[in-house]
């Protein structure tokens, strides 16, 4: 999936995140992500909803802090 600007001259693409990322990142790197994402599936498919959401309360505040820093880096 790609965005399109438009400015009065020319139009702009931009490939969003999910396409971005992957493209700039090396292929071993993008299995192990991949692999890891495999694995997590499995792994809290399987889970308890205690464990799903202990997991969730664990990624919030995961993101919390990256928003936090990312805040600050502006």
């Amino acid at each position: 999936m790609q965005l399109s600007l438009r400015n009065s001259r020319e139009k702009v693409t931009i490939p969003t995140t999910v396409g971005r990322v992957p493209e700039h990142t090396a292929e071993e790197v993008n299995e192990a992500i991949q692999c890891q994402t495999e694995g997590n599936i499995e792994r809290y498919g399987s889970a308890g909803p205690e464990t799903i959401e202990r997991r969730l309360h664990e990624l919030d505040r995961e993101w919390d802090i990256e928003r936090t820093l990312e805040a600050n880096a502006a």
